[in-house]
């Protein structure tokens, strides 16, 4: 797969919940990736929202975080140019999985602080690469979730709706689809590069870092 500058950043964030107003952002991770999709660099830290009881029993259950571990965490104030530097400012495309909603939210965090949105305006959203690149090879996925992307090509799970943790996982998606490209370029086939319908591994090699 192409990417189109020197970097690019696979980011996600975990978000309070709310029913009424824009969540607040309590978790950053991102991975920092060069053209050959290898981690240079990673970033992650707890977010302290302003309105703690957006940091409910459901959001506990799902990402494990609590407003115990959030009590003594930086706020979005302390921790925002760190993060733009991470991304070398608008040097570096950000990426997440749904992009029109973790962008959404970073955009948000800034407009509250009268700040200038200090990264790239044209994000890439992996879903979409995901699907575009798996119609051409005809792949059927079973949603549109990351969950369903990983599952279909064997992707053992990180720290699943923790930040850092989805990031890599969207890296070690991409990674699959990069070799699935390349091997088929050589062969001219995709059927055996894939995992079976009933959950059997693909036969591409593994990288490390998707163990």
């Amino acid at each position: 797969m192409f990417i189109p500058d020197k970097y690019l950043v696979i980011f996600d964030l975990e978000t309070t919940q709310t029913l009424t107003g824009i969540p607040e952002i309590i978790e950053i991770g991102a991975v920092k990736v060069d053209r050959e999709l290898e981690s240079v660099d990673v970033f992650e830290t707890f977010v302290k929202p302003r309105d703690m009881s957006g940091v409910d029993r459901h959001i506990e259950r799902l990402t494990g975080i609590s407003p115990h571990d959030l009590a003594d965490a930086p706020s979005f104030d302390d921790i925002w140019e760190d993060f733009a530097k991470f991304t070398g400012y608008n040097q570096s495309r950000l990426c997440s999985w749904g992009t029109a909603f973790d962008v959404a939210i970073l955009r948000e965090e800034y407009k509250r602080r009268n700040l200038g949105y200090p990264h790239l305006h044209a994000p890439i959203d992996a879903s979409s690469v995901v699907w575009t690149v798996g119609a051409l090879w005809g792949i059927r996925f079973s949603g549109m979730s990351l969950q369903g992307a990983c599952d279909r090509f064997g992707v053992d799970r990180h720290d699943t709706h923790r930040a850092l943790g989805d990031a890599k996982d969207v890296l070690c998606v991409f990674k699959e689809i990069r070799n699935l490209t390349l091997k088929g370029l050589e062969d001219g086939t995709s059927e055996k590069l894939l995992p079976n319908e009933s959950g059997g591994q693909s036969s591409l090699p593994r990288s490390e870092s998707c163990g």
